[in-house]
């Protein structure tokens, strides 16, 4: 015979469900505002700031890589969007194969989706009392950081491999050629000169041609 608690039980309908899933999406705006009501003078105006760019959030909570990142996808967006993804949402651009307004609110609500992550992120780590300081003296925080970095960047040894493969973070082919493979070194840094040159000459102009998909 079938419990009680289980006779009772009645599914969500499409439209509780879709209720549910719009209240969860929308939940860190809400977290947020509530967030800065609190705030006041400058800081409520650097909080303001922070849904046009997520990056600046992770700065202040001391997420600097995590920051960088954010800032660098904001600005591939509004790049995207001051130079054709304007003209792609009023369809004075036109692709016989890809609907590019479609394409362009599509891209606009994946990234609002982002944003009110990268939001829903940032108040986790203020709620957890990570260490917290005023916006100034985390920028004095950041610089003594990149400080420090330097300082044991120069204190390896001049034969050290670990210098070798740092530098080759930059410069492609540089622990090979260390390593005395200088045909495999010798073409990885032929390489990123060409690629350098190509993006100096040329590439910039075909990189807005990306998001024009060629279409005039």
């Amino acid at each position: 015979m079938p419990s009680l608690d289980r006779q009772l039980y009645t599914p969500p309908t499409v439209m509780q469900r879709l209720e549910t899933f719009v209240f969860k999406l929308f939940a860190p705006a809400g977290r947020f505002f509530s967030f800065l009501k609190l705030q006041k003078g400058f800081q409520a105006l650097f909080w303001l700031s922070v849904p046009l760019l997520p990056g600046l959030g992770s700065l202040r909570m001391r997420q600097y890589l995590t920051g960088i990142v954010h800032i660098s996808i904001s600005f591939i967006f509004y790049y995207y969007l001051f130079t054709t993804g304007w003209m792609h949402a009023l369809g004075m651009i036109t692709n016989p194969i890809i609907n590019l307004s479609l394409f362009f609110f599509t891209i606009l609500l994946l990234y609002v989706f982002y944003v009110l992550q990268c939001l829903n992120n940032i108040l986790d780590i203020y709620d957890k009392k990570i260490q917290y300081y005023p916006l100034e003296k985390n920028i004095v925080q950041l610089l003594l950081g990149l400080k420090q970095w330097i300082y044991d960047f120069k204190q390896l040894e001049q034969t050290s491999f670990n210098r070798t493969l740092y530098l080759g973070l930059f410069i492609m082919g540089y622990p090979q050629l260390r390593l005395k493979q200088w045909i495999k070194g010798s073409l990885l840094l032929l390489l990123q000169v060409a690629f350098i040159t190509y993006i100096i000459l040329i590439g910039h102009t075909h990189i807005v041609g990306f998001f024009t998909l060629n279409v005039p």
